[in-house]
C-alpha cells in the first residue's frame, strides 16, 4: 500500500511518500510518526473524497493512503 504524509507548518507543507509493502519504507514512516508526535503534532487520515481528516493516527498500522500532520492548536 502506498501512503502519503503531508506535514503542515508555518512555512507550508512537506510531502513524504511511502510504499508500506517495503520494510525500509515502513521503518522510515514509523520514525516520521514518532518524530511528529514528539514535536507535538497530531496525525490524521484524510478522506480522499472530501479532503477532511477522519481519524487520528498514532501508529504505523493506522495510516491511510492520505494523511496529514498538523501542529497542535494552543489557546491562550
Amino acid at each position: 500500500m502506498k501512503s502519503v504524509i503531508r506535514v503542515l507548518d508555518s512555512s507550508g507543507d512537506s510531502v513524504h511518500l511511502f510504499d508500506l509493502t517495503e520494510k525500509t519504507a515502513r521503518q522510515k514512516a514509523k520514525a516520521l510518526i514518532d518524530k511528529l508526535q514528539k514535536e507535538g503534532r497530531t496525525l490524521f487520515k484524510v478522506d480522499p473524497k472530501t479532503g477532511e481528516g477522519t481519524e487520528k493516527v498514532t501508529r504505523l498500522t493506522e495510516l491511510g493512503e492520505e494523511n496529514i500532520a498538523i501542529p497542535r492548536i494552543v489557546g491562550g
